[in-house]
């Protein structure tokens, strides 16, 4: 029985891999840029950077990293150096707040890189906090594939039950179909940044599409989602994670 059970392991496992490359087989080259903004983060660079060490294609040079940050400590480049894509990182002292930060900084970011560009080398942006670790990219990766030659240009998602409110901590968006930056003109915004996501993407018509992420598009208990990403504030819980996962 014992043989029997080791070898059925075998098997699946075989087949798993198989199934893995042969997704990465099919899969579109693209460029990506994942955008990381962060509000006084520091050891989350650490574990963001041990997670994406096991994603192929993330981790390839096919992906480029920006870090935008106002954490400015000498210890916070010792835990980005977990990140191997050698990211650009930008730390700045310019700060409008907790709520309004993480827009400010996605808006500055599209006008420093010139991403609003047809002729932008990137084929996706993905925006995401530091604390939101990617444990397996596989599903990231079939929707980017899946989603390529379509007119959407925002890939959004629910993480509360506020239907006006698209989570800002993970987006996805195609730089070449964005003709205007949405997210500037923060500055008088009284609501969530969520809340700011959708508004701005009804105002100016921008094509998008939903998709899944919590089964009950609730966030809370925090948990691994539907896409193998997990928002984790607990760091003690993230590496307890890794610890016995070998990330």
């Amino acid at each position: 029985m014992v043989y029997h059970k080791l070898y059925q392991f075998t098997i699946i496992n075989s087949i798993f891999k198989i199934d893995c490359q042969l997704f990465f087989f099919l899969l579109i080259i693209m460029k990506i840029l994942l955008i990381v903004t962060g509000h006084r983060h520091n050891v989350e660079y650490k574990y963001f950077g041990k997670f994406l060490e096991h994603c192929k294609y993330l981790s390839s040079k096919n992906c480029d990293i920006f870090i935008h940050s106002n954490c400015d400590t000498n210890d916070i480049s010792e835990n980005i150096k977990y990140i191997k894509n050698t990211p650009t990182v930008h730390i700045t002292n310019k700060n409008i707040g907790y709520t309004l930060g993480g827009i400010e900084a996605v808006s500055d970011i599209l006008d420093m890189l010139n991403l609003i560009d047809e002729n932008c080398k990137y084929d996706y942006v993905i925006h995401l906090h530091p604390d939101v670790f990617i444990t397996n990219e596989k599903k990231i990766m079939e929707i980017l594939n899946n989603e390529f030659y379509t007119n959407n240009i925002f890939i959004v998602n629910y993480s509360t039950p506020n239907i006006n409110a698209y989570s800002f901590d993970f987006f996805i968006f195609k730089p070449k179909l964005l003709k205007i930056n949405i997210f500037n003109n923060y500055k008088t915004w009284k609501h969530s940044p969520e809340e700011f996501l959708k508004k701005k993407l009804l105002l100016h018509e921008i094509q998008h599409v939903i998709i899944n992420r919590f089964d009950n598009n609730f966030y809370s208990p925090r948990r691994i989602d539907l896409n193998f990403m997990w928002h984790e504030h607990n760091l003690n819980k993230v590496k307890k994670f890794i610890e016995n996962n070998n990330v």
